[in-house]
């Protein structure tokens, strides 16, 4: 049986869908990410968040586990501040709910929380043993299938569109959508397809 992904993307590509200026990238094109790089990835994720929330240790944590490669140019700035401006911490402290998809790409998480739901990340962190054991957690990934990473992605583009609709044409957000939380698992489910560049600051979450 085709995944909802797959048939949304032959409708999209048919020659009626053509016809009426509708194009979609082709699936075959999107490079996803490797388990290494995901993993790599969420340990620069759960450092920024930490640091967001005045956990210690951080820095130390981050150069002892050789970290310090895979940061944006923003999250290394952003470490490297004792005292974080307090915008700067909330903003960093929501990459925790682009940290969500990796971790459920990573079998880290049985179930993408709902996009009005935010994660509770202590429980994830202590049994991932991301933060514990950083070194096991990537030598030890594995990626969910192509089709449930595409499909997941699809999902947070179609509730990005929807909330962005909305705040556009002065309603309410959907009941069942967080504009915060859809926008960073968007940002991080684009990121993981890999085309989106390789910046993780710069990744698009255009609808």
């Amino acid at each position: 049986m085709l995944s909802r992904r797959a048939v949304v993307t032959l409708i999209a590509t048919s020659p009626l869908a053509a016809m009426a200026g509708t194009e979609t990238v082709p699936q075959t094109t999107v490079k996803i990410r490797t388990p290494e790089q995901v993993a790599f990835r969420s340990l620069a994720l759960l450092a920024v968040v930490r640091h967001a929330l005045a956990h210690p240790g951080v820095s130390a944590w981050v150069k002892a586990h050789q970290v310090t490669a895979y940061l944006s140019r923003s999250e290394a700035a952003f470490l490297k501040s004792v005292k974080p401006p307090r915008q700067e911490r909330i903003a960093f402290s929501w990459r925790s709910e682009a940290l969500v998809p990796l971790l459920w790409a990573l079998h880290q998480i049985d179930k993408m929380p709902p996009p009005n739901t935010q994660m509770d990340m202590a429980g994830v962190v202590n049994s991932s043993g991301i933060w514990s054991s950083p070194a096991a957690f990537v030598t030890s990934a594995k990626l969910r299938s192509r089709d449930a990473l595409l499909d997941a992605r699809q999902d947070a583009q179609e509730a990005n569109w929807r909330a962005r609709d909305a705040r556009i044409h002065g309603r309410p957000t959907p009941p069942d959508l967080d504009a915060g939380i859809i926008q960073e698992r968007h940002h991080g489910l684009n990121w993981l397809a890999g085309d989106s560049g390789d910046d993780w600051d710069f990744v698009s979450t255009d609808t």
